[in-house]
């Protein structure tokens, strides 16, 4: 493996930073941004079809993006591992642990989404499109507080989260500035 310039190590931090950061702030802005104004609507039809849309977007783009600051973070584990273990400092340190626990916790996102909020998600997505596949834009409306109720669970589990790239996004700084 050719030698990284600290120059690139530094782009690499940059990157790894700025996107795992956009991407904690994207994820947040869903539960703190627009759940709400959605929530503000008494269909449930358009209620269920607006968070189906939010969602499409987040499902859609989140798995792609969080595969660059994981690999990034790995990798800067991995290049620090190897500069200590190579170095003739005998003080020289790694820093794999706190930049792997970064690689860790932004692509935890994705088991989170399985393991924590499938249950929610199914559930919505189901109602989102027995309404369209009926073709129901109205009428009764009688599990509106029932997904009213979903909808807030799925606001807090988003919550949840985005709190695990946001985390990383700290121990990656921190690191950093090491």
């Amino acid at each position: 493996m050719a030698d990284i310039t600290p120059q690139t190590i530094n782009v690499l931090k940059t990157v790894g930073l700025t996107m795992s950061g956009a991407m904690a702030g994207a994820i947040f802005s869903f539960s703190y941004g627009v759940i709400p104004v959605v929530l503000e609507v008494e269909s449930t039809t358009f209620l269920t079809q607006q968070w189906y849309s939010a969602y499409k977007i987040g499902k859609t783009l989140m798995p792609k993006i969080v595969l660059v600051p994981t690999l990034i973070y790995a990798y800067l584990g991995y290049a620090s591992h190897n500069a200590a273990s190579q170095s003739l400092n005998p003080g020289a340190t790694s820093h794999a642990v706190p930049y792997g626990a970064a690689a860790l916790l932004t692509i935890g996102i994705v088991p989170w989404t399985i393991i924590a909020m499938k249950s929610t998600n199914s559930k919505l997505e189901s109602r989102t499109l027995k309404k369209v596949e009926k073709g129901q834009f109205g009428g009764k409306e009688a599990d509106h507080e029932d997904v009213v109720g979903l909808v807030r669970t799925w606001t807090t589990l988003n919550y949840g989260r985005a709190s695990l790239p946001f985390v990383g996004t700290l121990i990656a700084a921190w690191t950093a500035l090491q």
